[in-house]
């Protein structure tokens, strides 16, 4: 019989899922003020990025087909980062449109791992 996880590993797991909620909701209006986008626009923004955590359940039973949860886990961990870092890169996004989509495509990304971790 294999060794049961350490509790701790769930919580570095997790951790990718909290950090992209954190920098949506926190960083995200800062940066974007910094950019000089008006709040009206930086609230719609905000409103689409985490608009996917409303409509996830519709695929996130994707991580119960092909890969183990762990691997699962790991892959949209790093492709979420990687929409993410491309996003508020400071030249990376060049116009709203782009940004807008690479933070939408980021979160949904990212709002699956957290179907993964629980079924871990």
């Amino acid at each position: 019989m294999p060794a049961a996880p350490r509790p701790w590993l769930f919580g570095l797991a997790s951790a990718p899922y909290g950090c992209f909620n954190g920098l949506v909701t926190v960083a995200l209006p800062y940066l974007l003020v910094q950019r000089g986008i008006p709040v009206e626009r930086i609230a719609t923004i905000a409103a689409l990025v985490q608009a996917p955590a409303i409509w996830y359940f519709l695929w996130a039973p994707v991580v119960d087909l092909r890969w183990r949860r762990r691997t699962w886990v790991i892959v949209l961990s790093v492709l979420s980062a990687i929409c993410a870092a491309i996003a508020i890169g400071r030249d990376a996004a060049p116009t709203i449109a782009s940004l807008t989509i690479l933070l939408v495509a980021a979160s949904v990304l990212n709002q699956p791992i957290s179907s993964a971790i629980g079924g871990l």
